[in-house]
């Protein structure tokens, strides 16, 4: 009995101190910027299984299914430096790894060359239809889910404002991290 009235007057467990969230303005950055690494994680499992699904390659990854979009994004050939700066991305071995995936599984193709251009790519006819059937999987199941949320457009909108320019932020700060790392010591 003793034990029992000790468990009754406990008090509830509080928020877990955060080390990165000392003041409200830092606390909320770092709420979404967890809020942002959960849902980047929830995305690519989202991506790869639907793309999974739509071709039957259990070999593709969402980063295939990100290439695959940014390929077909204004339907012409895109490099991949226009990949990279689509997808904010650097590190070109892992794209040119993907690319040479998504040809194999034909769904990509290299482009006719244009004079003084390099290696451009175009979806195949069957990246076409598997980038169709996404799409219409897509809409599918997300207005399923999005079709009571009235607000979502704007909310949606507003989040994109929020996370471009944090995006800006980020990419200036990482340009300039040294300093500002040096003049913290």
């Amino acid at each position: 009995m003793k034990r029992k009235a000790q468990l009754s007057t406990a008090k509830p467990p509080s928020k877990p101190s955060i080390h990165i969230g000392r003041t409200p303005v830092e606390l909320a950055l770092f709420e979404f910027q967890h809020s942002a690494i959960c849902f980047l994680e929830a995305f690519y499992r989202h991506i790869e299984r639907q793309l999974i699904l739509v071709t039957g390659d259990p070999n593709l990854s969402a980063q295939d299914c990100v290439n695959l979009h940014a390929i077909r994004i204004g339907d012409r050939p895109k490099s991949i430096t226009e990949i990279q700066h689509f997808s904010n991305r650097r590190d070109v071995a892992n794209i040119q790894y993907s690319i040479r995936k998504l040809t194999k599984a034909g769904l990509v193709q290299k482009a006719k060359r244009d004079a003084g251009r390099g290696t451009s790519y175009e979806l195949t006819k069957y990246g076409t239809k598997i980038t169709d059937a996404y799409v219409s999987a897509r809409e599918r199941m997300m207005l399923e889910f999005l079709r009571e949320h009235n607000s979502f457009v704007k909310e949606a909108e507003g989040a994109t404002r929020l996370m471009m320019m944090l995006t800006g932020i980020y990419d200036h700060l990482s340009r300039t991290d040294t300093a500002t790392l040096q003049a913290a010591e």
